[in-house]
Parts: C-alpha cells; structure tokens; sequence
C-alpha cells in the first residue's frame, strides 16, 4: 500500500504538524509506503504524480481554501482515494464545498461531523494519538528531581498549561485561579514559534506571579513530570485542535486533567479517575482543591489515554485505507 501524506512537516510543536509527523512515522513502522508531501510546495502536484499513491491522505486546517487545494491536487493521480483529516474545527456550511469534497473526512466533534454529513461528505469520527512511550509517569523522586533541574519549588502544587498566548485561549481564568490559591504555582509554557504573541497578556499572567516560559523544549515530557496537575479551560473552537495533543500527554504521564468539554474530549472519554470535565470557574477551584487534598483519589487517566496511542490509530487508520481501496 503507497499513502501520501499531505501537510507541513517542519519540525514545529504545533499540533497539525506533529499530527502530521506521527502519523506518517508510525505508518512506516507498520510496513507502509509513505511519501511527505508538503502542501505549500510548488511540487506537490508533480512529486504525487511520481508517486503514484493508493492513498493521497491530508492533514490540515480544513479552510475553503485547504479544501480546494486538496481536491486540485488530487487531480495529480486521480486512482487514488483521498483523505482528510480535519484536525481543527468545520469550514463554514457552504454548498459549493460540496464540489470539493474527498472520499472520506475524518471528523474530531460532533459539530464537525454534523457540518460535513450536511455537505453531503462521508465521515467517520477519528481523534488524534499519543506518543504513550515518550509521554510517561515518573516516580515522586524523579518529580522533584526535574524541579530542581528548572528551578521551582519543591514544595509547591504545580498547575500546567501548555498554551498559545493568545486571549482565546481562555488563560483569564489562571488570574482568577492564582488569587484564589495564593501558595500554588502556575507554568505556561508558549511556543517561540508562534506568531503574533500577546506580551500583554503574558504580562498580565507575570503580574500575579504565574511562571510563563516562551521557549522550545527538547525533553518536553519533563515538563510534564515536574507538574502535579494539568489544566486546559480553553472554550473558543478555533483556539485549538479538536483533539488537544496537551491534553492526550498531560494523561500519558498520568497527571489528574481538569478541562473543557472541548472537541472530541467527551466523545473519547468519560469523565472519572483523574479526569474532569468543567464548564464554568467555580468547577475549576473545587477541583482543583479536592486534588490538593489528595483525599482518596485514584488517578488512572494514561489507562484511559492508552487506546489512543499512535501504534492503535495508525493501525485502525491502515483498516480505514484498505476498506476504501476495497
């Protein structure tokens, strides 16, 4: 089987380019033939036609303009099947789309599904993974160990929140949480990739004594590992990534997750051993409280992450190929 996958690959911690990256490497590992294709090069058309693929895959934004491009570019061996992966969130209803569309969308919420079904596209829901064997717990010694090693406290409850320092992503809220728990400590961590930074908002989150770090982590499990619970309050749809790659990790190293209802979080998981779902602030400081407390809680969110690493979805995904090849 020859798949191509089409999308950005530079080596960016930005979520459709790791889902991009994984996917194509844990495609590899299965025995697959896999081509890169990057979509915004000027020989993406001939570099398809050379290869000939069963499969031409994309992994995008799904924007009028995405679609377009796709399907131009799937003119290039029009013998094979054509994917994609909506990693953000649904393209406006529009009828001409239709003209567009693929053999198959793989859709990450329930409002995606519901405006593609409506275009007429065939769908099936299907979220991203994660890499289970670098995202990982470590025992309290390691814990205090990478504190040291970043220089935080040993003694303080940690929040994280891996974020784009952007106000739609909701990082109000972590104000509201620092003057509600004065002795716990908050780290964001953004992207030095990322464009467009608030500075004002990253000032702000300074102001009240959170720890914002702007920077590339090459061992950025670590990050992880220091914390004592992961929180993402993020509400708008197109902040994000309908599947949160920070949530699925936060959970691989068995972190208690506080989170929104966001994407294709409640349609992947129920709520429950170390997994909350919250949809207003007091929510938030409750929980955030009972797991201070450590009060009988048992914390078994990488069990219910574990189905979801990249080795289970690129074999499910080599079922969805052969099924559309026949």
């Amino acid at each position: 089987m020859k798949v191509a996958i089409v999308g950005h690959f530079e080596k960016i911690d930005e979520g459709t380019r790791i889902v991009a990256r994984s996917i194509s490497k844990k495609l590899e590992e299965q025995g697959v033939e896999v081509e890169r294709i990057d979509i915004t090069s000027k020989k993406s058309f001939l570099e398809l036609r050379r290869f000939k693929p069963d499969i031409i895959h994309y992994i995008l934004s799904p924007t009028m303009g995405g679609l377009v491009v796709s399907k131009i570019l799937s003119f290039s061996w029009s013998g094979a099947k054509t994917i994609i992966s909506a990693v953000h969130s649904a393209v406006p209803r529009r009828r001409f789309l239709s003209l567009f569309k693929p053999d198959l969308v793989m859709v990450q919420s329930e409002e995606s599904e519901k405006v593609y079904e409506d275009l007429g596209f065939r769908t099936i829901f299907f979220p991203n993974g994660v890499d289970v064997s670098k995202f990982k717990p470590v025992s309290e010694e390691e814990k205090l160990g990478l504190r040291e090693k970043y220089e935080l406290p040993r003694d303080k409850f940690i929040i994280l929140h891996l974020a784009t320092m952007k106000r739609e992503r909701n990082l109000e809220i972590f104000k509201k949480l620092k003057r509600e728990f004065d002795n716990v400590g908050i780290v964001l961590v953004g992207r030095d990739t990322e464009k467009d930074i608030d500075w004002g908002l990253v000032k702000e989150l300074e102001a009240v004594g959170c720890t914002v770090w702007i920077k590339h982590f090459p061992s950025i499990e670590e990050i992880y590992n220091l914390a004592d619970c992961y929180v993402f309050p993020t509400i708008d749809k197109t902040a994000s990534i309908e599947t949160p790659l920070s949530v699925l990790e936060a959970m691989a190293c068995n972190l208690p997750v506080i989170t929104t209802k966001f994407g294709a979080l409640p349609r992947m998981f129920k709520e429950g051993n170390g997994l909350f779902f919250i949809e207003k602030d007091e929510d938030l400081f409750r929980i955030v409280n009972n797991i201070k407390k450590k009060s009988n809680m048992k914390i078994r969110t990488r069990e219910k992450v574990l189905l979801y690493s990249w080795e289970n979805i690129t074999k499910k995904l080599v079922g969805i190929y052969g099924e559309l090849l026949g």
